[in-house]
């Protein structure tokens, strides 16, 4: 986690806390290697969050699309 609250320059608490809000939102997984908590994304999850927001917010055919 060192090297992604150097990336973002935020502080270690607020990087925690954001994994953890991630992490229970089931984008971000997390595995421990010895005394590091490696986090990687779900592209899976991503995926299926980006077709369903496109489902959602694309306007049917023949309807018109509000601007």
């Amino acid at each position: 986690m060192t090297d992604l609250v150097e990336l973002v320059d935020l502080s270690q608490p607020l990087v925690s806390w954001h994994l953890r809000t991630l992490r229970a939102a089931g984008l971000v997984e997390t595995r421990r290697v010895g005394r590091e908590v490696i986090c990687s994304l779900r592209h899976d999850v991503f995926e299926r969050f980006e077709r369903r927001q496109d489902e959602l917010f694309t306007p049917a055919p023949g309807t018109a699309a509000i601007s």
